[in-house]
């Protein structure tokens, strides 16, 4: 279930809308909360700049919680977000062909995508940057899964630079590693470093 997105079909999300936070809640007549992310400028991560986020059910998300923020919570650190506790990196830096290896556990069974930006240039564009689409299968929840795969050798990999994992849960399938996400689910944000190359 670990396919190795190319990063086409990059859409925009569906359900477009702004002035989340003000929708018809799901039954209660409460409004719906939203999870952002809060990966640091450039990325995109506020609302204007349609960066990502996800309506909360409390059910749906990576860790053992879900934050509601009224929009991105940009951070040089990208940990702002005191719930981004659903991945663990099993790496202190990475490169070329090297394994690309982290963990993450959901809390239900869902749809993973995750993407890494390799050559830290503020998007998730690049050739091999879609690491996992996992539109297609539903990971079951209350279990850890590891994902170990090698990066490619064409990888626009950066040289001892910073880059940014992205990693979004949802109920409903997810195409781009921005916008507002169909369903349920949470976004969480990691920092990771690329090794200096010869």
């Amino acid at each position: 279930g670990e396919g190795e997105g190319e990063g086409e079909g990059e859409g925009e999300g569906e359900g477009e809308g702004e002035g989340e936070g003000e929708g018809e809640g799901e039954g209660e007549g409460q409004p719906v909360q939203y999870d952002f992310g809060d990966a640091p400028a450039p990325y995109k991560t506020l609302l204007a700049d349609d960066g990502p986020r996800h309506a909360i059910d409390h059910v749906t998300f990576l860790g053992q919680c879900v934050s509601a923020e009224a929009d991105g919570q940009p951070s040089t650190n990208a940990d702002t977000d005191t719930c981004d506790d659903g991945v663990v990196i099993n790496f202190s830096s990475v490169g070329v062909n090297d394994i690309l290896d982290f963990s993450f556990y959901l809390s239900v069974a869902a749809h993973i995508n995750v993407w890494v930006d390799y050559n830290g240039d503020g998007d998730f564009e690049d050739p091999h940057e879609w690491v996992i689409n996992g539109n297609g299968f539903n990971y079951p929840g209350g279990v850890w899964w590891n994902s170990a795969g090698n990066v490619p050798p064409d990888a626009p990999i950066g040289n001892n630079t910073t880059g940014l994992m992205r990693v979004r849960v949802s109920t409903e399938p997810v195409y781009s590693a921005n916008g507002l996400a169909a369903g349920f689910g949470e976004v969480e944000d990691y920092l990771i470093h690329f090794k200096q190359t010869t």
